[in-house]
């Protein structure tokens, strides 16, 4: 009876491993799912070799808008953004994933350049994109600049190292 009493003993801690491991799991997956709060706009930016060649080729992966584009089709593809400023000529829309900033014309604005979040040291930066154009600080704060395909790209970090970690990318089509 006593190994009876272990042996179901061991089944039920077997059973609890199991289905502890199930809803870690299940808890994982739905971490990696969007937020249905947030919905997604199209605006997921990678700094990675895909992304790299991308860029070479003229094209932002990840990005279903464009430089030059509009105002109204920009709102037309990612809808309303979270927060709006317009101020001095300039319009800024910030989305869940990135800035987007608009010089204004006469009756349209034009996309002319977007802000993507990243986490990259400058050794992971340079192992993409190769020696930067330049490299200065403003502020205290480290930037460099790469051109790659038809764009500028200045990283920019709120560190005071020049390793970083760049917490910026500036997109802007030359």
């Amino acid at each position: 009876m006593n190994a009876n009493k272990w042996l179901l003993f061991l089944l039920l801690i077997g059973a609890l491993l199991i289905s502890g491991c199930s809803s870690e799991e299940s808890q994982q997956d739905r971490d990696q799912q969007p937020n249905p709060k947030t919905p997604d706009v199209g605006l997921h930016f990678t700094l990675d070799r895909p992304t790299v060649e991308g860029l070479k080729k003229g094209e932002i992966r990840g990005v279903s808008v464009q430089l030059g584009d509009t105002e109204k089709k920009v709102h037309q593809k990612l809808g309303e953004p979270q927060e709006q400023k317009d101020q001095r000529g300039s319009l800024e829309l910030k989305y869940e994933g990135g800035r987007l900033q608009f010089i204004k014309m006469k009756d349209t604005s034009q996309l002319n350049s977007m802000v993507f979040p990243i986490s990259k040291k400058r050794n992971e930066i340079i192992q993409l994109l190769g020696r930067p154009e330049q490299e200065r600080t403003l502020n205290k704060q480290p930037e460099m600049s790469f051109a790659v395909g038809p764009y500028q790209l200045l990283f920019l970090t709120d560190k005071k190292s020049k390793e970083g970690p760049y917490n910026e990318v500036l997109i802007i089509k030359e």
